[in-house]
């Protein structure tokens, strides 16, 4: 007999992702609020212009992290409301049962996408 839970794993996951969300917005104010960047201003002379140069500097890997923890788990979230939905058809899910995110729109005759989707639809 197969484990329903309902959405209760994606909703677990998506409570997760949005933790992730939380705390990336604030690593991201502090960012901003470090002045984030170097400006260079100089006159060229010859060709009569003044010279304006902003560069970023490193972005700190915190916020790399937790942008892919959050990705990570509204992606895993997704998957499991995929799965949710294949049991509404079958006792059995195909083990490459998963959201179907692909760079390949699904009329292309995307065999991943079919995969991906085959328990979902009827």
């Amino acid at each position: 007999m197969p484990l329903r839970v309902g959405l209760t794993y994606t909703q677990m996951k998506l409570g997760r992702a949005f933790e992730h969300l939380d705390q990336l917005k604030r690593e991201v104010a502090l960012f901003i609020q470090s002045k984030p960047y170097t400006e260079r201003r100089y006159d060229d002379v010859q060709k009569l212009r003044h010279i304006i140069s902003v560069e970023q500097n490193i972005t700190p890997d915190p916020i790399g992290i937790l942008l892919g923890e959050f990705a990570y788990c509204v992606r895993s979230s997704l998957d499991h409301l995929a799965w949710q939905l294949a049991l509404l058809t079958t006792d059995k899910p195909g083990r490459l049962t998963a959201f179907p995110i692909d760079s390949e729109c699904p009329e292309s005759g995307n065999k991943s996408f079919n995969q991906k989707v085959a328990c979902i639809l009827p």
